[in-house]
């Protein structure tokens, strides 16, 4: 605000770079700005145009340039065509300059020289700006450098009055206004002095849309920061006001939240944006009570903002008839409320403990009495009835005997029976009575495997006659007759050199590779199988609606020896439970044990070493049927093993 310094440019290669990205399309906007030059800027003089500001891009109607050209005068154009003024501004002395773009005015374009219209008009062109930074002094195609000094370029987002440029013309701006979108005030550097590094035109609009110098020299008379027009200086101003609040006090400028009265000091900007001083005589009222309060259980506040519930000391706020908080402080006394459960019965009407009521249907109720401390005594009352009257329902299996055990019936029909409860009172009961018998059935079935009966206690695994009983569905015994054909699926295996034959004829085949996790093998569905590899294979064999997987063999169809003699091997406990030993009945070197359960998937089972064999510890698998190979001097065999 003190420097007042401007900007002087050397009309040769010297612009500035600004990162404001101008107003585009057809929006509303001003640029003003201090201008001092003698060039000569009449083109039908031998002159060259002198740019103050230029942005968007250079093609028709899509830059907004505000230059001085013919007549020395400025002129607004828009790539394309644009409006001249007619005074000259080349006089060497300062000149404050002006466009104004108003889209929805007759005349949309004005032209100001120190507050004064030149002139205002059309253009043929459309007037559709760009986005593209905004530069001073300098074309946006690099042509046309400005020659003189430049000072306060502002750029507005509205199309401003007369009125409204030359109230500010003369003014320094304090602080960031409305529609300012770019500000450069150029009061940086030393007038005249040396100033590298002050290649920065700070933008005081608030937007941050600094500018970049470039090829100044920064030093001397001459491209260099200059003494600027003698802008005057934003004034401050300051008032004195008195306010009045109940509890609290705003600042206007909302800085500030004062609560007891007093002389205080606020600031905020004036209508130039410089600081007003405001000294402020607030007087704060208030009134405060104390009271004190008995209740039980709860007491409400007297606003009804607040219910308490213990004895203690409380604050609540009410209004007073001037609009101020009156501060109440109630010494609060809560005396606690009794429960109690009950339960009654009765034959007839119940009369409440209070007598202010009579009920004649069960049910639970509350009754209130007044206790010792003046509290109310609340009575849950759970009231039940002896009715006299009661119609049942019931089912039962060749014979019922009556609720009192009176009669026994063995029919189906409508009965009377009467009870006396513990209260003494009798009940007369209408039963609807059901008799159901028990019934029979006879079942052929057929089972691959022990077949569990239908009431799940026997479980037989050999072909007969044999008989269950059950729950029918009408609740009485259901009594089974099971001709059970039990089916027995050979699963072994014969091997002739290296052809494998299934033992149970009549069946569906499928061979598999145990060592492909039990891989069914393509085309391989005959009862014999002759394998064109070395390996261990199996059959799946479905009979009778029964399927089971043989055990492995190994074939080597290299004629080496495949299998040790099975009196070799003995495993044991098996079925198990847990741990299994493998018993070598032969000196063997290097023995390898294999576990794959029945869907093909080898285990991670740890192999204890023995003196005379190893050991498997199955605790933890599921039970099924495992395969458990063994490979010994190069030989391999495989043996089942039911885990339970």
């Amino acid at each position: 605000m003190q420097a007042q310094n401007a900007l002087t440019l050397d009309g040769v290669n010297d612009y500035v770079q600004t990162t404001f990205p101008g107003i585009t399309g057809t929006s509303p906007r001003t640029v003003e700005a201090w201008i001092k030059t003698t060039a000569n800027c009449n083109p039908s003089a031998g002159g060259i145009q002198q740019i103050i500001t230029d942005w968007g891009v250079q093609a028709t109607g899509t830059r907004f340039t505000f230059n001085v050209l013919w007549n020395n005068a400025i002129r607004v154009e828009v790539s394309g065509s644009g409006l001249s003024g007619t005074i000259p501004v080349n006089t060497g002395a300062w000149n404050h300059v002006a466009v104004v773009y108003d889209p929805t005015a007759a005349n949309q374009l004005s032209l100001y020289v120190n507050g004064v219209l030149d002139v205002s008009g059309n253009i043929s062109t459309p007037i559709n700006t760009s986005s593209g930074n905004m530069r001073i002094g300098q074309r946006v195609d690099a042509q046309r450098h400005f020659d003189g000094t430049i000072d306060e370029v502002r750029v507005w987002n509205y199309a401003k009055t007369q009125a409204e440029i030359v109230g500010t013309l003369g003014n320094e701006l304090c602080s960031p206004q409305a529609g300012l979108v770019a500000y450069y005030r150029f009061d940086q550097g030393t007038a005249g002095g040396a100033n590298p590094g002050q290649n920065t035109l700070m933008d005081l609009s608030g937007n941050g849309y600094n500018g970049t110098l470039n090829n100044f020299a920064l030093t001397g008379a001459g491209s260099n920061w200059v003494a600027g027009f003698p802008l005057t200086p934003g004034a401050s101003s300051s008032a004195t006001i008195s306010d009045t609040s109940c509890t609290s006090y705003l600042s206007p400028s909302g800085n500030h939240l004062w609560h007891t009265s007093g002389t205080y000091t606020d600031t905020i900007p004036n209508a130039i944006g410089c600081d007003s001083l405001l000294t402020i005589n607030l007087l704060i009222e208030r009134s405060e009570d104390s009271i004190t309060a008995q209740a039980c259980d709860a007491f409400v506040s007297p606003s009804g903002n607040y219910t308490w519930t213990s004895s203690g000391t409380y604050r609540d706020t009410l209004s007073t008839s001037a609009g101020c908080d009156s501060i109440l402080v109630i010494d609060l006394a809560v005396s606690s409320s009794s429960s109690q459960s009950i339960q009654a019965t009765t034959c007839g009407e119940y009369v409440s403990p209070s007598g202010n009521f009579i009920w004649t249907s069960p049910g639970i109720y509350q009754d209130t009495l007044m206790a010792a401390n003046g509290c109310d005594s609340i009575l849950s009352i759970d009231l039940s009835f002896v009715p006299i009257l009661d119609s049942i329902s019931f089912q039962a299996c060749d014979s019922f005997v009556s609720p009192s055990g009176n009669y026994t019936w063995t029919t189906t029909g409508q009965y009377t029976d009467t009870v006396t409860s513990a209260s003494g009172c009798d009940t007369v009961k209408y039963i609807n009575l059901t008799i159901n018998s028990a019934t029979a059935i006879e079942e052929n079935i057929s089972s691959c495997t022990p077949y569990l009966s239908p009431s799940g206690k026997y479980l037989w695994s050999e072909s007969g006659t044999y008989a269950d009983t059950t729950l029918g569905a009408n609740g009485c015994s259901l009594y089974h007759t099971i001709n059970l054909t039990r089916i027995n699926l050979n699963t072994t295996v014969s091997l002739s050199g290296t052809t494998l034959t299934a033992n149970q004829g009549d069946a569906f085949y499928q061979w598999l590779d145990c060592e492909a996790g039990f891989a069914p093998i393509g085309g391989a569905t005959q009862q014999t199988f002759s394998p064109n590899t070395s390996g261990e294979y199996a059959v799946s064999i479905a009979y009778q609606n029964c399927t089971d997987t043989s055990m492995c063999l190994q074939v080597n169809t290299t004629d080496i020896q495949a299998n040790i003699a099975t009196s070799s091997l003995s495993v044991y406990p098996n079925p198990t439970s847990g741990m299994v030993h493998i018993l070598l009945k032969k000196s063997v070197s290097q023995p390898h044990v294999e576990v794959w359960n029945a869907v093909g998937s080898r285990l991670s089972i740890p192999v204890n070493q023995e003196v005379d064999g190893m050991s498997l510890d199955m605790a933890g698998q599921s039970p099924g049927m495992y395969l458990v190979v063994v490979q010994v001097d190069g030989q391999r065999l495989a043996t089942k093993l039911r885990l339970h």
